[in-house]
């Protein structure tokens, strides 16, 4: 879209209203409310210095809009991220479900809120993307927290990681 040069409002819309992760249970009238905000912020034009500083301007505008949680403010970041060219890179987001898929991988009581720095997961991912390891704490999540689950044997078959823990 951006290529087609699509309106600011039209690009920060398909990133907003994309029903894609969690957003498909959003409504219109909130993607409206979402996309007529950033766009009046002008968030595609921000000089960014990473990931961290646009979640960080998004989650400022956004969040204090009702039905917006840290998902919803996550979710929405990374496809702007894309248009303006910032990627997830230093940190792993985590929000109710991958808190507690993070605190059971790691065997912590407590995780700081939003993120995690990606160094954390050193020992357990090799070579992988913040958003492999976001993703993986999603997907994998109803096996992390099976109460047979064993650092090192997932108890699910037929998924391939670059990880020692888990081959």
């Amino acid at each position: 879209m951006k290529a087609q040069q699509a309106s600011a409002y039209d690009l920060i819309y398909a990133c907003v209203f994309n029903r894609y992760r969690h957003l498909w249970l959003m409504s219109v009238e909130l993607a409206v409310t979402i996309t007529v905000t950033l766009e009046k912020a002008d968030v595609l034009s921000g000089d960014y210095a990473d990931f961290e500083e646009l979640y960080d301007r998004i989650r400022e505008l956004i969040a204090p809009i009702r039905g917006v949680g840290d998902v919803t403010v996550y979710d929405i970041t990374v496809p702007i991220g894309f248009v303006v060219g910032v990627y997830p890179e230093k940190y792993v987001y985590i929000h109710a479900k991958l808190r507690k898929s993070a605190r059971r991988l790691l065997g912590v009581n407590r995780l700081p809120a939003i993120r995690l720095p990606i160094t954390i997961f050193v020992g357990i991912f090799i070579n992988v993307t913040a958003i492999f390891i976001e993703d993986f704490l999603c997907a994998k999540h109803d096996d992390l927290m099976a109460p047979n689950f064993v650092l090192g044997k997932l108890p699910a078959t037929g998924t391939e990681t670059i990880n020692y823990f888990f081959n």
